[in-house]
């Protein structure tokens, strides 16, 4: 929706002082199945952008070269997400017990490919939960492990090196870096500092985000059921059956023409809202309509959209699988060439943390400029106030 409204020129403000609720998940469930629909449309809205990036630099002066290249870079990282995070666990698993990254490497990848292998066979929910969670539990362990042993290793370092004037290790200065930001963020923001918390409780699950949960997510894409709103069913209820939805629209509003595109989508597809609300109904339609426009696809019937997306999770997942396993060649040679080369990992650290480090250095430099105008335009209106 919001790339559909800054197609038609329409701008988008961030606003500290808003705050929102949603359906929240319940159960693990419930959470996987919300999580495959939120990275599944980051995916689409990515895509989206991406083609349409000529005519939004055209038609709204909001996007600028600088964001441009943020969004590519950002939507390099999330499809790298899977192999980088691969990578990242090898080498800290190398640091924090010496396993070598040849032998390490291998063996995750292996790992995680059985794992969509399982998926992609169709495997009951349930079963494919309990394997989710084992995989989460391993994972996060040994996340944990790494995250534990690193620190110490990474904090002796440090303060050998401020003694000696030499350092070992280049993961000390990544870390303090990865710190800095976080700490930073609060003190701008000090009313969500909260999201601090979350974000270092975030580190532990890494390997569930960012390998996990994309991969899961693409082999689930068949799967149209909504995930917070349909208590976990993927049938219409009979509630929700287009002739006695036009009944319920009629006795209520006495509303003409009710039968709408948009009504005839939702009654073809699997989602399910037990909550359906015809306020929020008239409020969507009166939006798409007024603000993006009458030319907006509003989907297919049910089974066009099952066999398209068959067809897009096999194109999806080919493609997702031979990146990723690019990046994690290019890396690890990236790694061993740079190690033959200086014989030692600190050139190959900060490679990497200039490369990833584009996207944090927008994100913080863009909340400090609204940080900085925001309360520039906050002492105005006081001043308008008092006088």
């Amino acid at each position: 929706m919001c790339t559909l409204l800054m197609l038609k020129g329409w701008k988008l403000r961030y606003s500290s002082n808003a705050r929102n609720t949603t359906f929240c998940p319940e159960d693990t469930y419930e959470f996987m199945k919300q999580r495959r629909r939120w990275l599944l449309s980051d995916y689409a809205n990515a895509i989206l952008v991406i083609r349409k990036l000529r005519a939004l630099l055209s038609t709204n002066d909001a996007f600028s070269v600088l964001y441009a290249l943020y969004l590519l870079e950002l939507f390099l990282i999330m499809l790298l997400y899977p192999g980088s995070t691969i990578v990242m666990m090898s080498l800290g698993l190398e640091l924090a017990t010496g396993a070598p990254l040849i032998v390490v490497t291998p063996v995750i990848v292996a790992i995680v490919v059985a794992y969509c292998l399982m998926l992609l066979n169709e495997v009951v929910p349930t079963v494919q939960l309990i394997i989710t969670k084992m995989l989460i539990m391993v994972l996060g362990a040994g996340t944990v492990y790494i995250f534990v042993i690193s620190t110490v290793i990474i904090f002796k370092d440090l303060a050998k090196g401020f003694q000696v004037g030499h350092f070992e290790h280049a993961e000390g200065f990544l870390f303090m870096l990865i710190l800095g930001s976080y700490i930073y963020g609060a003190m701008l923001y000090p009313t969500d500092i909260w999201i601090l918390i979350a974000g270092v409780v975030y580190l532990f699950f890494i390997p569930f985000m960012n390998m996990i949960l994309p991969l899961y997510a693409i082999c689930n894409i068949v799967d149209q059921s909504w995930g917070t709103r349909d208590n976990q069913t993927a049938t219409v209820p009979k509630f929700l059956h287009l002739p006695k939805i036009k009944r319920r629209m009629k006795k209520r509003r006495k509303l003409q023409q009710v039968n709408t595109t948009s009504l005839r989508s939702l009654s073809a597809s699997s989602v399910s809202l037990s909550d359906y609300n015809q306020s929020e109904f008239e409020f969507w339609e009166e939006l798409v309509s007024n603000v993006v426009g009458s030319s907006v696809s509003k989907g297919l019937s049910n089974e066009d959209r099952i066999l398209g997306l068959k067809r897009l999770r096999k194109k999806a997942l080919i493609f997702v699988f031979f990146t990723n396993l690019i990046g994690i060649i290019a890396l690890l040679g990236l790694y061993a060439f740079l190690l033959q080369t200086f014989s030692r990992k600190f050139t190959f650290t900060i490679i990497m943390a200039v490369t990833l480090g584009l996207s944090p250095l927008i994100q913080i430099s863009g909340s400090t400029v609204y940080r900085i105008d925001d309360t520039f335009n906050r002492i105005g209106r006081w001043i308008n106030n008092i006088t």
